[in-house]
Order: structure tokens, then sequence, then C-alpha cells
């Protein structure tokens, strides 16, 4: 059989960030990811979940090396959802995906997690009440590691119990991506 050449050009297109709307857009960095900690430290209810120091104090090391996979992670969840909040229906829908809910971690424990961190002893502006800002979505998987992993004795301490969860349940599930 015989095939007519088309006379048609395919123009293919390549993205150039430089010259796209993305270009004055920065890509995060090591500064980036410290003020996001320093912002959020501020704000978290950490002391009355982790009542010593030096403990609170170990836990935020692993939170700051650990920052840009969380970040790139509620950035994601984010956008699919109330930005730049997130909804508890998309929240839900992550934790059935991470098989976080277990015996030892229901969903009522985990909806109750998320009523807590969303409350404000004073107005935050923006926060919306019913949806999570950063620092709340980071407070709450500290939580929910000292729920599944501490309180039932399969880590010694809540560092471990928020690395088992971020390493068996939130990185398997999540959508972090590069820019």
């Amino acid at each position: 059989m015989f095939e007519k050449p088309s006379l048609n050009k395919v123009k293919v297109r390549k993205f150039i960030k430089e010259t796209s709307v993305f270009g004055k857009w920065k890509k995060d960095d090591n500064l980036t990811y410290k003020r996001c900690f320093e912002h959020d430290v501020k704000y978290w209810k950490m002391p009355k979940v982790i009542k010593d120091r030096n403990e609170r104090e170990r836990l935020y090391t692993v939170i700051q090396k650990r920052m840009p996979q969380l970040k790139a992670q509620f950035m994601y969840m984010a956008s699919r959802s109330l930005y730049p909040a997130i909804s508890l229906n998309e929240w839900s829908s992550f934790v059935r995906k991470a098989n976080i809910i277990d015996k030892n971690c229901t969903s009522q424990m985990i909806d109750s997690h998320f009523v807590v961190v969303n409350f404000e002893a004073e107005d935050q502006g923006e926060n919306p009440d019913k949806a999570l800002i950063r620092f709340e979505f980071i407070e709450l998987l500290v939580r929910i590691a000292r729920d599944k992993y501490l309180k039932s004795r399969i880590c010694d301490n809540i560092i471990e119990a928020f690395e088992m969860l971020l390493d068996k349940n939130f990185f398997p599930a999540a959508n972090i991506e590069e820019w």
C-alpha cells in the first residue's frame, strides 16, 4: 500500500521555564525550608503533645530534615483541595491511601486530632477552621504517629514513631514531584 507523505510539518513544543509565566518562580532551597519551619513552630501546640523539651527539640530536627518532602506533599494535597489549605475530604482520602487507620489509630482518633489542630485560641486571619494549613498538617502527622506507633509501644519515642509513620505510611502514599 502506498502512503502519501504529509505536507504539514509537526511543530514540537518544548517547555522553557525561563520564557514561561513561571520564569520568575524560584525553586525552594534550604533557606525557604528553614523559614517554613520557623514560621510553623510558632503556631504548633507541640509542647502539649510532647512534654519533654529535649525530645521535642530532637523531633524538630527530624521535621526540619524532612521539610522538603512534607512541604511538597502538603502543596500537592492543597492544590487538589482548598488551596492554600487541605480539606477534610482530601485529608481523609490520603489517610485511606496511606493505610494509617488500624486498631491503634482509628478514624475517630484521626478526626478528633483534625479538630484539635484546627482549634485557634486566637484569630489567625486566613487560617480556615475546617481545613489544614501547613503547620496544622505537620502537627497532625505527629499526633497520629504518637497514637499509631508510640502509644501502641511499637516505637520507644516520638522521633521513632514519627519517622516510622513517614517511612511506612506517608511517603509510600505521597505524590511528591519536582517542579
